[in-house]
């Protein structure tokens, strides 16, 4: 009898940090009958120097199907995310940070959702308070909300048929190498959904962020890779300059003070802003909503220094 496939592929791309990968496996044991069919376990090793593969015998002997791979040498995250997207066997592929552990009940909420839906992509808004779900057949609408978050690699769900249609050797050194197939899936996908939910448990490595210029990644190489899309005649260009207005105001303009006008020294630390105003010019210089956006956050910001909050 042939194998029915698995509802859903959760690919761990992961380099160490074996005391959250731990925590993954501690939490997938709960409820690891699941793993027996609905859900493939897939753990790329990148040459850890941690003792991954005794871990997880460990966790296979109590019962956990897990697909382990270790590379023999370190390929790179963007090399590890390629070979997570292309080991999926699942029908849907979460590519999951090793640091994002899921809170008690989640995976099982998300299996039953997925398994009882058929979308291109599924966003996972953890900020929400509320727990509720909406679907969207309007692309525009679905990234105006998403925005910046389509970025962060472990809020995003999509269908593993698209991996197929995206060469990620395109987008290394791009810092995000995953959001092209994000973006197929919402393409691509007749409905897509948001899923609100406060998913992740407390504890995740936010000293991981950091280490490239703010500015290239989230304004130039993002805004390339969605234009991209229009180019494909998979979006308008209405829904890109939407996108484009939303990330400026949602994320980068906070940057845009602490980083090129205040100039703050422990953000400088995390992030190079080098040409940062010259990139900035680049992709905003005749939107008059970037200059109003600017000022009122600099107004703001100094409206509060001086009442000392």
């Amino acid at each position: 009898m042939e194998n029915k496939q698995p509802v859903l592929s959760i690919c761990i791309p992961i380099y160490n940090r074996i005391e959250f990968l731990k925590r993954h496996l501690d939490q997938y044991l709960k409820c690891k009958s699941l793993f027996d069919e609905k859900i493939h376990l897939f753990i790329s090793d990148n040459c850890s120097k941690d003792d991954l593969q005794t871990l997880v015998n460990e966790y296979s002997n109590k019962g956990l199907n897990i697909d382990y791979s270790r590379n023999t040498e370190n390929i790179g995250p963007d090399g590890n995310f390629i070979k997570c997207f292309n080991s999926a066997k699942g029908k849907y592929i979460w590519l999951l940070g090793s640091d994002d552990v899921p809170v008690d009940g989640f995976v099982e909420s998300l299996v039953d959702i997925l398994g009882s839906h058929d979308y291109g992509y599924l966003f996972l808004n953890h900020n929400s308070k509320e727990r509720h779900f909406s679907e969207y057949n309007d692309p525009k609408v679905l990234l105006d909300k998403v925005h910046i978050w389509i970025t962060f690699m472990s809020a995003n769900i999509f269908k593993t048929e698209f991996v197929k249609n995206v060469n990620g050797e395109n987008y290394m050194g791009t810092y995000l190498i995953q959001v092209p197939y994000f973006l197929e899936g919402i393409a691509a996908g007749q409905t897509n959904a948001i899923f609100n939910y406060n998913w992740i448990q407390d504890g995740n490595d936010a000293a991981n962020n950091g280490g490239y210029n703010l500015f290239k990644v989230f304004v130039d190489n993002l805004l390339s890779l969605v234009y991209e899309r229009v180019e494909k005649q998979q979006i308008d260009l209405d829904c890109y300059e939407q996108f484009k207005r939303s990330i400026y105001k949602n994320f980068v303009r906070g940057y845009v003070f602490d980083l090129l006008i205040r100039r703050n020294n422990n953000k400088r630390e995390r992030f190079n802003s080098d040409k940062g105003w010259k990139i900035l010019m680049k992709h905003y210089r005749f939107k008059p909503y970037f200059y109003v956006l600017t000022a009122r956050t600099v107004a703001s910001r100094i409206y509060h220094k001086l009442r000392g909050s």
